[in-house]
């Protein structure tokens, strides 16, 4: 099961991935993903914290499976261990005429897979929308300064 969504942002892929991977900004910014501390190399843990649409915040440790700069940065987290709901979360940045879309999506897997998206999926995409809208505003406000 996927939750899929995108946003076109005046600017280049390397503005936004700037953007992206700016962790230490993430909590004057992101109404989404409020916190993430660690390194951005592939095969380490991250130490993530969202906050859904509800208010509620969860905290994980997803294990990056690909840091390609200016094009892709992606992971794996589970709910408590393998196997029960797992989710690979992708950005990625893909060049047009009149800027960058970032299609920002995640794969959802594992038994619980259908009984948890029937609570949360329609929060998570909600929250995946809000965290699009935050970044485009972000590059776009410094792109203009410049």
């Amino acid at each position: 099961m996927k939750i899929d969504s995108n946003i076109l942002i005046q600017a280049t892929a390397q503005q936004v991935w700037q953007e992206l991977t700016q962790f230490s900004d993430y909590p004057y910014w992101n109404p989404f993903i409020v916190k993430i501390e660690g390194q951005l190399e592939a095969g380490s843990r991250l130490a993530v914290t969202m906050r859904m649409g509800n208010g509620k915040t969860t905290k994980f440790q997803p294990e990056l499976l690909e840091v390609t700069p200016d094009k892709r940065l992606r992971w794996l987290g589970h709910l408590w261990f393998p196997g029960l709901f797992d989710g690979e979360h992708c950005f990625e940045l893909l060049p047009e005429t009149s800027g960058v879309r970032l299609r920002h999506y995640e794969n959802f897997s594992g038994v619980f897979v259908g009984l948890i998206l029937r609570m949360i999926g329609n929060t998570t995409q909600e929250s995946f929308e809000a965290f699009n809208q935050a970044l485009k505003n972000r590059v776009e406000q410094k792109t203009t300064k410049s």
